[in-house]
């Protein structure tokens, strides 16, 4: 399993851990802290919906990319060039809320995201050991 550290700053972070790709779907977990706040969902998603994610994720301007776990109906969102990043339910509140500022943000959050789901939707299915 590899790990990721999509954002760091004082009060918050984003990380995300690649597990296992099987049946054209991809295993990963994420994981955010925000005011002391910590917690964790390991999403399991389709391989095309990662994609997708990706797509809207390069065109986002001032609108939101979602990835949603259909089973769990939790939820990654980012809003608004990145400007903030919602983890947390889709049926139900709360939502852990992350709010860059734009001293913190220096456009790095999304690309390093961006990144991170891209090499997870690339890697081979795993077929033993699972």
């Amino acid at each position: 399993m590899e790990a990721y550290e999509v954002y760091y700053g004082e009060n918050f972070s984003l990380d995300l851990e690649y597990f296992y790709t099987v049946g054209g779907y991809v295993t990963f977990r994420a994981a955010v802290s925000a005011d002391g706040f910590c917690g964790a969902h390991a999403f399991c998603v389709r391989r095309t919906d990662l994609y997708e994610m990706i797509r809207v994720l390069e065109q986002l301007g001032s609108g939101q990319a979602t990835l949603i776990d259909g089973e769990s109906a939790s939820c990654l969102q980012v809003t608004g060039c990145g400007e903030r990043v919602r983890f947390g339910g889709v049926l139900e509140e709360p939502f852990v809320s992350l709010r860059f500022s734009e001293a913190e943000t220096d456009r790095t959050a999304v690309p390093r995201l961006i990144a991170a789901l891209r090499e997870f939707a690339d890697r081979e299915e795993s077929h033993a050991g699972i």
